[in-house]
């Protein structure tokens, strides 16, 4: 299958919620996946680096590279990172393909293209949380080459593993 790959702007807004709907509906537990707001998903298109993949022109799946910075959103505050240190953390806030494109490989391609992204930029820690039920997207980050560091609450009551990566 040929597949396209390009960085998304705003007016992909709604692509992006309608994957996030397709992935809630195919979930077999909802707690896996942590809903994102039109606001919060315009944000990471507008200040953040969100990358989409196309299949004959139509968006398959994406991933955002947050770059936290000081905010709390920074998991470089889980991983214990410095204060001064902090801007030199960036997260995979998130990766969805839609459901019948899966088993293709293409989260492991955006892992590794926002990884290729972030270090491009001066980043030198990669950081995303998974929940513990998610067996697929913990195998993908760790054949990835992140590390786990810890299970803890995030997101409000939802139970994450915090992985790593420098790069």
């Amino acid at each position: 299958m040929k597949f396209e790959l390009k960085r998304l702007d705003a007016s992909f807004l709604g692509d992006l919620l309608s994957l996030q709907d397709d992935a809630f509906r195919h979930l077999g537990d909802p707690e896996m996946l942590r809903p994102n707001s039109a606001e919060v998903f315009l944000e990471c298109l507008e200040k953040h680096h969100t990358l989409g993949i196309f299949h004959e022109k139509e968006l398959i799946a994406f991933g955002i590279l947050y770059f936290g910075k000081g905010t709390p959103e920074n998991l470089g505050h889980d991983l214990g990172v410095p204060k001064n240190l902090l801007f030199k953390v960036a997260n995979v806030k998130l990766i969805i393909v839609r459901h019948d494109f899966r088993g293709q490989g293409l989260q492991r391609f955006i892992i590794g293209e926002l990884e290729k992204k972030a270090q491009a930029m001066g980043y030198e820690i990669l950081a995303c949380t998974v929940s513990p039920k998610n067996h697929v997207s913990i195998r993908d980050f760790l054949l990835s080459g992140f590390v786990f560091w810890k299970q803890t609450p995030k997101y409000g009551v939802l139970l994450r593993n915090v992985y790593y990566k420098r790069i």
